[in-house]
């Protein structure tokens, strides 16, 4: 008798722990387990793309020097992935394509320049901190961090007394730095997980050349899906 006893308390013990561990063991009775827990790619790597206001911060220089900045428009496109997921934070790293630059206007001795210069670069995000509301329909966020880049390729263009622009190879040497890093600061809005609009502040802290102090702004508009 204590025997027999025994024997069903181990095939009790034995079912319960197999329930515990494999929960989706009854799950042939309704779903299979590789269609219940399947995920898309978009739940681990989101994309995103948008447009890019990028100028130059000089602070040796100003429109009282005779020069105006104005902004260069661009686009941009890559790819987001969010990690250490918490029901309030969470943190994200990206990868993404952009071109940054600036339109600028010099006036000396009545002679009018302009000049734009345009780099197009890989760059590399990552967001420590994202605070987030309750997650809900409508998703809020804010999150700072800090990115680096490596630029790809650059072309500057010169044009006088507003004469068509042309290939500048000399001004083009003057933005001799090929790296940039600074800091992020990022809202967002999300409708569920996506997709959702992204508004971006950067500011460079590394000088674009070794001549002069020339460092890199922008702000970013996304669509995130």
């Amino acid at each position: 008798m204590k025997k027999q006893l025994m024997i069903w308390l181990l095939i009790l013990l034995g079912s319960s722990i197999a329930r515990a561990n494999f929960p989706g063991s009854n799950s042939h009775l309704s779903e299979p387990d590789s269609l219940k827990h399947k995920k898309k790619i978009t739940d681990f790597v989101r994309f995103k793309a948008g447009v890019m206001m990028s100028s130059f911060y000089r602070p040796d220089i100003s429109s009282s020097n005779g020069i105006l900045t104005n902004p260069l428009w661009s686009w941009q496109a890559g790819i987001a992935s969010d990690f250490f997921k918490r029901k309030y934070h969470y943190s994200r790293a990206e990868l993404s394509f952009n071109t940054k630059g600036a339109k600028e206007y010099f006036t000396s001795d009545g002679v009018e320049i302009e000049s734009i210069n345009q780099f197009r670069n890989l760059q590399l995000s990552v967001l420590p901190v994202v605070l987030r509301a309750e997650p809900k329909k409508i998703n809020p966020s804010v999150g700072v961090g800090f990115y680096f880049s490596q630029r790809l390729s650059g072309s500057s263009k010169t044009g006088i007394n507003g004469e068509k622009v042309s290939e500048d190879p000399v001004s083009l040497s003057f933005f001799d730095v090929k790296q940039d890093f600074g800091i992020v600061l990022n809202l967002e809005v999300m409708y569920k997980k996506h997709p959702g609009i992204e508004i971006r502040y950067e500011a460079g802290l590394k000088s674009q050349s070794t001549l002069r102090d020339i460092k890199n702004r922008a702000l970013v508009f996304s669509f995130i899906f």
